[in-house]
């Protein structure tokens, strides 16, 4: 009785929900702005360590010292061109030019992208879920879900709040993938050349994006749009090649964004790694200081690949460990210096925590049932499917076209683009905020199918739901033992 009155009032949200999407829409993508808004202004956080390497460099371009970041170092030795960018760096010359040097107008615009990548995951996942749709569970809903999860989730609230370059990449990152949804509709010279424009835009504010190209170009090759192609790839060139030609000029070297790799694939991989950014690495990295960023760029580099080379067990188990501590839920934000001593801590540390749960659990779980439905081309449960029809309707010689061709599917391929330069080179709980939109999507889809199968009665059908948690639970207690005197030694200063 007491689980039939539970089941009623979700039928009774879902029907609300449907009845009212819009406003819940614009309810939602406004209150993650708010929210973003709110807690910028509350803590006021002064930019630092990235964050304030990126604001001396914007403020030192518009005082016409160039793009540089310390000048007690050489030229050469300057570590403006070891950041992230310079995409991020040239935003904020944009907005200091217009409107001074205000932290509060950064917070402000940050709070949009904020708010417009929500109203980006809600699209991406129409254009994802299926065309037809029941009158209660459907995609509408399941889109709203993935905005929720998104727009409050606590570590991107704290990141649109400080100088960081995460909360444009993500906004540029869903841009571009839903010009390429609209691309998958109908085609055009326009629409690819609008495309590449953004998706430049967002590489040159986030490096590792990079690999996003991919699946871009897999697919105008399989479309045989080579025209398009064509247009796509030469306004990426057009905009990545001003700035190439300014680093050769500079440094003699081919230099399309930044110098991070180098330094960033040492960290991640050399003996006694964890895979992560601790104090292992200094010994490592430390007598590269002493180069000129060039030079010690690629001398890092070639040290960390010679070490893969030569100890490929050892790379191979640090990798494992890179890929625990990605999907672990006791990686939440919360450690950053504005929250110490403050009693928001252990709540920011605890949300984000369930959020990881959340998102990580639903999301595997989606990402479960869309390869399901798209290489089966049946319903799971053997006798139709009103959310997915697809299942039902797909004919089995269509089956390689139906699994490589979903919109479900390539939306796995850029969540992958996104989560392997990170498990492959250094992971930071920071470093997972892309893949958060991915995975807030794919929670729809799995939140969605759960509740029809408690709906249908088919409570066999969510076994795969509780391994997943299993699994991924089992992978944290793996990662806290793993690093138990360290998480032990934050608790014990939280407490």
């Amino acid at each position: 009785m007491k689980f039939e009155f539970i089941w009623d009032l979700v039928l009774c949200a879902l029907n609300f929900v449907n009845a009212n999407w819009k406003k819940l829409l614009w309810g939602i993508v406004f209150a993650s702005f708010l929210l973003s808004l709110t807690h910028s202004f509350y803590f006021q956080i002064e930019p630092s360590v990235d964050a304030g390497a990126y604001d001396r460099i914007a403020v030192n371009i518009l005082n016409g010292h160039g793009y540089r970041q310390n000048f007690d170092l050489p030229f050469e030795k300057d570590n403006s061109i070891g950041r992230v960018g310079p995409g991020y760096e040239f935003f904020l010359v944009g907005v200091y030019f217009i409107f001074g040097h205000h932290y509060e107008v950064v917070w402000f615009l940050q709070a949009i992208f904020h708010a417009l990548s929500v109203l980006l995951v809600f699209l991406i996942m129409r254009k994802v879920g299926p065309s037809a749709e029941g009158p209660t569970l459907n995609v509408r809903a399941a889109a709203l879900i993935a905005a929720v999860i998104f727009g409050f989730y606590p570590d991107l609230i704290i990141g649109s709040s400080m100088l960081l370059a995460e909360t444009l990449a993500i906004f540029l990152m869903l841009l571009s993938i839903f010009i390429f949804f609209r691309i998958l509709d109908k085609s055009g010279i326009k629409l690819a050349a609008l495309l590449g424009f953004v998706f430049a835009a967002s590489v040159l504010v986030r490096t590792p994006l990079l690999l996003i190209f991919l699946p871009f170009i897999y697919f105008f090759y399989k479309k045989k749009l080579f025209i398009s192609l064509a247009i796509f790839t030469a306004v990426i060139l057009a905009v990545m090649t001003p700035w190439t030609i300014r680093n050769f000029k500079v440094y003699g070297a081919f230099i399309p964004t930044s110098l991070t790799f180098g330094d960033d694939l040492l960290s991640g991989n050399h003996p006694g790694s964890s895979g992560e950014l601790d104090d292992s690495r200094i010994q490592f990295t430390a007598k590269y200081n002493d180069y000129d960023m060039v030079t010690g760029d690629r001398l890092a580099a070639k040290e960390a690949i010679i070490f893969i080379l030569f100890n490929p067990l050892e790379f191979i188990k640090i990798t494992f460990f890179r890929i625990s501590m990605y999907f672990s839920f006791a990686r939440p934000t919360g450690w950053w210096p504005y929250l110490f001593g403050s009693p928001w801590q252990a709540v920011v540390l605890s949300l984000s925590s369930l959020w990881s749960v959340i998102i990580f659990t639903f999301g595997f779980y989606g990402i479960v049932e869309a390869i399901w439905s798209s290489k089966k081309g049946m319903p799971s449960t053997g006798s139709g499917n009103k959310l997915f029809p697809e299942r039902s309707e797909a004919k089995s010689k269509d089956l390689p076209y139906t699994f490589f061709t979903t919109n479900k599917m390539w939306l796995l391929a850029f969540l992958a683009a996104v989560v392997l330069p990170v498990v492959f080179i250094v992971v930071e709980t920071r470093y997972r905020y892309p893949s958060y939109a991915f995975f807030a999507i794919f929670a729809g889809v799995g939140i969605m199918e759960a509740i029809k199968f408690i709906k249908n009665g088919q409570y066999k059908n969510l076994k795969i739901l509780f391994l997943v948690f299993i699994i991924l639970f089992g992978n944290t207690i793996f990662d806290v033992v793993r690093n138990f005197d360290r998480i032990f030694e934050k608790i014990s200063g939280l407490i």
